[in-house]
């Protein structure tokens, strides 16, 4: 939890770098878990690295589990990429499916 807060902190104050060392360091304690995919994909994504965010993202559409987390977690990445609708049809399908 602690490094998801300095994902957070370093990500609205536009320090990418620093969000992404705290999102390696979590997903090193705790495996490629679903949400943390996803805050990877959107500090890469926020920090001008497309391909590895879309990367991510691809690994996320891969998850098979909570239907309404996984959705979640790809709205993030695609506000991130820009891709808005994408971001939004997933966001519906989270709330529908809580």
């Amino acid at each position: 939890p602690a490094y998801m807060d300095g994902v957070a902190i370093a990500s609205c104050a536009g320090d990418h770098e620093t969000a992404r060392q705290f999102i390696d360091k979590a997903i090193a304690l705790a495996g490629r878990q679903p949400h943390l995919v996803a805050y990877s994909g959107y500090a890469h994504a926020r920090a001008g690295e497309l391909e590895e965010a879309r990367a991510e993202l691809d690994e996320l559409a891969n998850y098979s589990g909570d239907a309404q987390v996984l959705n979640h977690d790809i709205g993030i990445v695609n506000i991130a990429l820009g891709n808005y609708d994408a971001a939004l049809d997933a966001l519906e399908l989270a709330h529908r499916d809580r």
